[in-house]
């Protein structure tokens, strides 16, 4: 099995754990290894469990998990915390489980590219690792790309040539800040012509999330001596679908339009 199979696997065993009515929300690690042994013969077996023991220590370290359960019992039980039973129970989009996050936005997202999803999936793997500054910085290389990915697609609308060029003129070689005022500029006097859905909640969904995140890419890139907090980067990689699914939705609008 793979650890994403095993990750997957694990989840699944938790949801079950959830209707269990003599020890609710909670699992025994030997439990764990005869559920895995149903499944997996020797010798591989060893090594299953070696990294279902690496997942469920990460599961604790993300607030999925504690140790023990009860007042008197510890380890080798685990309980589900009520964060836990929330994305355990509503199979959000959540970062302690990397494949089915990205399957998902895949699927709401079907525009992101190999790009987006390398710097993507480095950003929950790091996370799940405790490297919050590493995750932070893959986070926002993969906003930049779609952001750079819609500046892109507006420029590629123009159908004038000469008018192609000096807008492209405005953009090239500036830092992506300067791109993103720039685009934020040129937008505004576009809107009368963009469907509305494309442009709602903008400053939130779009603007917002993808500054936020910036924000954070660029203490976290830099010596700047700001470590970012669990809470904020979990914040970022849970608000990331909703700026890829505006972003992409508005590149589209501009790959099927001529200004």
């Amino acid at each position: 099995m793979t650890r994403e199979q095993i990750r997957q696997e694990l989840i699944a065993y938790l949801r079950a754990s959830l209707r269990d009515t003599s020890r609710p929300a909670a699992i025994q690690l030997m439990n764990v290894y005869h559920h895995f042994q149903s499944k997996v013969g020797h010798p591989a077996i060893g090594a299953v469990h070696q990294t279902a023991r690496e997942i469920l220590q990460e599961l604790v370290n993300n607030n999925v998990l504690y140790i023990g359960y009860g007042d008197a019992e510890g380890f080798p039980w685990f309980t589900i915390t009520e964060y836990g039973k929330q994305c355990v129970n509503d199979g959000n989009l959540l970062p302690f489980d990397p494949d089915g996050y990205l399957v998902a936005l895949a699927s709401q997202v079907p525009g992101l590219d190999a790009i987006a999803l390398t710097y993507l999936r480095e950003a929950i793997s790091t996370y799940n690792r405790s490297f919050y500054l590493s995750s932070a910085v893959s986070l926002g290389v993969a906003a930049e790309h779609l952001l750079l990915r819609l500046i892109d697609a507006y420029v590629n609308a123009h159908a004038d040539p000469a008018k192609k060029a000096q807008v492209q003129r405005r953009f090239e070689g500036k830092f992506i800040y300067t791109q993103h005022s720039q685009f934020k500029r040129e937008l505004s006097a576009l809107r009368a012509s963009i469907p509305p859905e494309l442009l709602k909640d903008y400053e939130t969904h779009l603007d917002g999330i993808f500054n936020l995140i910036r924000l954070v890419r660029n203490e976290s890139g830099h010596p700047t001596g700001i470590f970012p907090d669990q809470a904020i980067v979990l914040a970022n990689l849970q608000a990331f679908s909703f700026f890829a699914v505006r972003v992409t939705a508005l590149e589209g609008h501009f790959a099927s339009t001529r200004l």
